[in-house]
This record gives structure tokens, C-alpha cells and sequence, in this order.
């Protein structure tokens, strides 16, 4: 048996790191994950507090979308339909401020949704990784609309843009990482209560 998997992104570390949690979910089962082009999430390049959340859930609805474009063009073209999803999942990163004025700190947090076929979703977010107010506020003067704060920690720090925390906290955490635990966390949340 084979559980289909549609990720809303184009990003091969991301893809398989879904795919690593629903091996671990699902011991002995095929999983045949895949992304999907063409997906956007609606929100900035940075989405900021509650805008993060809605840029995962609009990824989610976009990756439905894209994946009934590829099904219209299967069948007008008469090439084989894909495989219908078992799950989709999304996953986005955003800043969230804590605290107000010359306190406030920023903290990089990311979501996982995962929804199964029949419409049921679960939601996953990171404890967030501290980020500097003055990168924050350098993205904020280049603009949300198209400068992500991990690019400029990149930037700064070294790394890539998909994982700088991979070299600011010395390899103990990854991008990849995360993504495989949330996924994991949201897949858990399907499961009814074992103790009761």
C-alpha cells in the first residue's frame, strides 16, 4: 500500500523531509511524496505574526488548485491522471514579535498543516528561533514584500536563505529538521488519545 503526498513547494529538503516524518508515522508503507510548481501562499515574501498561519492555510488551497490544473491538463493532453493525494502539506516560516518597544524581540517560528483528502487538518508551529531586531529591521526598511529575514541572516551569518539556522546554531538545528518534527507533531494529532 502507498500513501500519496502532495507538499506545497518546489523545494527538494523540504519534500524530503515530509516524506522522512511519514515514513516514521507510517512504518512498512510506500510513501510517494511530491511537490507541486507554481504554488504561492498569497501573503509577503515575509509574513509577519497571524499572516504566517494564513500563508500556510492559502499554500494549502493553492496546491489543491495546482494539483486540478494538472489533472485537467492529464486529461486534455489524454496522458495518465496523477495519483490522488492521501495528505497534503504546507509549510511556511514567519517572524513573530514578543514584547513592545525597545523590548520587543523577533523570533523565526515555522507552521505545518497537514490535511488528509477527506477535508480533516492538523496544525503544527515551531518554539522559534531568535532572530536580531536589526535584521528584522533592515527587512522591514527592504520591504516584507520581497525580503525575507533569513536571507539577510544568510547574508550576514552565512548559510542559505532556505537554512541559515543550520550555521547559526553550530548544526544542532536545521530547517530540515524542523519541518520533519512538525510534520510529524501534526500527523500525531490524527491519532486519537491513546489513554483514553
Amino acid at each position: 500500500m502507498a500513501i500519496e503526498v502532495l507538499v506545497a513547494t518546489e523545494e527538494q529538503r523540504t519534500i524530503d523531509a515530509v516524506r522522512a516524518a511519514f515514513r516514521q508515522q507510517f512504518p512498512g508503507l510506500d510513501i510517494h511524496a511530491r511537490g507541486i510548481t507554481g504554488v504561492d501562499s498569497s501573503v509577503d515574501a515575509q509574513p509577519v505574526g497571524k499572516r504566517t498561519r494564513r500563508g500556510a492555510k492559502n499554500l494549502l488551497r493553492n496546491a489543491k488548485k495546482a494539483f486540478q490544473r494538472e489533472i485537467n491538463a492529464a486529461d486534455s493532453w489524454g496522458d495518465p491522471i496523477p495519483p490522488t493525494p492521501d495528505y497534503y502539506v504546507s509549510t511556511i516560516d514567519g517572524i513573530f514579535p514578543d514584547g513592545k518597544g525597545k523590548e520587543r524581540r523577533w523570533f523565526d517560528r515555522s507552521i505545518v498543516i497537514v490535511q488528509q483528502h477527506q477535508g480533516r487538518r492538523r496544525f503544527a508551529m515551531s518554539e522559534g528561533l531568535e532572530v536580531p531586531a536589526v535584521t528584522v529591521d533592515e527587512a522591514r526598511k527592504m520591504g516584507f514584500e520581497t525580503t525575507k529575514v533569513r536571507s539577510l541572516l544568510a547574508d550576514t551569518f552565512g548559510g542559505d536563505a532556505y537554512d541559515p539556522f543550520q550555521s547559526l546554531t553550530y548544526g544542532r538545528t536545521s530547517q530540515t529538521q524542523i519541518v520533519a518534527s512538525l510534520t510529524m507533531q501534526a500527523l500525531n494529532k490524527f491519532n486519537p488519545d491513546p489513554f483514553k
